[in-house]
Order: C-alpha cells, then sequence, then structure tokens
C-alpha cells in the first residue's frame, strides 16, 4: 500500500533535521519536537490551501536518505 500511495503522490517533502541544530536542555535534545511542530504547521498550511497532506512513518530512513540525497548526519523524520 504504501509505494501506491507513494507512487500516486504528486509531491513528497523530505523533513529532516539533526539534534545541534536546535536547543539542548541538559540530556534533552528538542529537534525531533521542533521538527514535528514544523512539520504539523506545513500540513496545517496545506490543507488551508485545499490539499492534502499525510505524514509517513513507514519508509526506509537509509534508503530514503540516499534517494533525497539528504547527508548521513541528518535524521530523516519524516516524509
Amino acid at each position: 500500500m504504501v509505494r501506491e500511495f507513494v507512487e500516486d503522490a504528486s509531491m513528497l517533502i523530505a523533513i529532516f533535521s539533526k539534534p545541534d541544530l536546535d536547543c539542548i536542555v541538559g540530556e534533552l535534545e528538542y529537534y525531533l519536537f521542533d521538527t514535528g511542530m514544523a512539520t504539523l504547521q506545513l500540513m496545517l498550511a496545506l490543507v488551508n490551501k485545499g490539499l492534502v497532506a499525510h505524514a509517513m512513518a513507514c519508509f526506509n530512513e537509509k534508503i530514503a536518505k540516499e534517494v533525497f540525497n539528504i547527508p548521513e548526519e541528518m535524521r530523516l523524520v519524516t516524509l
């Protein structure tokens, strides 16, 4: 099912980050939380424009990073 979803999509957006791009307090790294919040805002803006937005979690990070040419040190959070 995922394959068909991706093949039929008009656009894929890769959302990625790394810990040192955000605040770190003690042992708490906020980059995943803040990246998630930014993803939500992007999705809400797309829906507001009449588009359909769907976050995708079931993907192979290594393969997707190769396809999207994402640097190894980045964490691919969602598509």
